[in-house]
């Protein structure tokens, strides 16, 4: 994203928990247009309202624990 950094017409929520929710906070700080105040773990109510704001839903793992939200996106 670093070519991106001074344009205002894009933005980016990270959020959710996990073991590199430092290392994400520290790498994407520098950017105005990424939100990390939800780099933690979420209600199912703020699932579903991240899902109607966005456009896009990256789950970048394999693992379970993202299964849920990958269906609730699809169903939205």
């Amino acid at each position: 994203l670093e070519p991106l950094r001074d344009r205002p017409d894009w933005r980016l929520t990270i959020a959710g928990g996990g073991p590199e929710a430092e290392a994400v906070r520290a790498r994407f700080a520098p950017f105005p247009q990424v939100d990390l105040t939800r780099l933690r773990d979420l209600s199912e109510d703020e699932v579903d309202a991240l899902i109607r704001a966005h456009d896009v839903l990256v789950c970048p793992y394999a693992q379970a624990s993202q299964s849920g939200v990958v269906s609730e996106a699809l169903y939205d």
